[in-house]
């Protein structure tokens, strides 16, 4: 999977998915945002704590045409990286594909963000990314928070 730089979508399906008027403007922030740190995938999640967390997601972007079975694994994965977060309400770089010394592992970057004004629940967003360590994955989390 190549890194997400313009990212062409299915307008009818985004239309499908998205059901709020701040929809169009949260995916381009959220695809530029993307961009931005090199991310392999992205997806923003509303985060419901009725009793329970519950990540409803609300925009996912891969840079491929992957079918829907792969999409649902993929939003799963991001759903499992991102919980503890979202529940503690902390920005974090997850490293999730570790490899040797030589090698760029994958880290999710999770950032939750809230405000207490707003009439919206939380939101919950991850970034995948190829990093050398977990310093420039940590480095990569900052521009997003300054970025959004």
């Amino acid at each position: 999977m190549v890194p997400l730089r313009r990212v062409e979508y299915n307008k009818r399906r985004f239309r499908k998915t998205m059901n709020r008027p701040m929809s169009a403007i949260l995916f381009e922030r959220i695809r530029n945002a993307a961009v931005l740190v090199g991310a392999l995938e992205a997806i923003t999640f509303a985060v419901d704590k009725d009793g329970t967390l519950a990540l409803r997601p609300l925009v996912h972007i891969r840079p491929d045409s992957s079918n829907e079975a792969v999409r649902t694994r993929a939003v799963h994965a991001f759903r499992r990286l991102m919980s503890e977060s979202a529940q503690a309400a902390r920005d974090e770089a997850i490293p999730y594909m570790v490899t040797g010394d030589a090698g760029v592992s994958r880290y999710c970057l999770a950032l939750v963000m809230s405000s207490e004004k707003s009439e919206h629940p939380p939101l919950a967003m991850g970034f995948i990314v190829r990093c050398a360590s977990g310093l420039v994955a940590a480095e990569k989390l900052e521009l997003l928070r300054n970025s959004l």
